[in-house]
């Protein structure tokens, strides 16, 4: 929790990704959950496996289903931002 809120001011995005497998069990505590939600920076998630679901997915900005994929969400969210500052 402390990690989230300690993020460094330039950053744009906060990207929070774990493998599967026991102990995402602390990714449902309030406390990081308000931590998430309450981020002034977009929140990208990639927790587990497409089976696994926590609290801290249904309040991010975006929940992906493993953590590569939150790693594509981050690259053509990037690629997006960068071709509307060419217009």
């Amino acid at each position: 929790m402390a990690a989230i809120k300690r993020v460094d001011p330039s950053y744009h995005i906060l990207l929070i990704v774990r493998g599967g497998g026991k102990g995402l069990g602390k990714f449902n505590d309030v406390r990081i959950v308000e931590a998430i939600q309450n981020h002034e920076r977009y929140v990208v998630t990639g927790l587990g496996h497409t089976e696994d679901k926590t609290i801290a997915d249904t309040v991010s900005c975006y929940c992906a289903n493993v953590p590569a994929d939150a790693a594509r969400h981050i690259k053509n969210k990037c690629i997006q931002e960068r071709e509307k500052k060419k217009m």
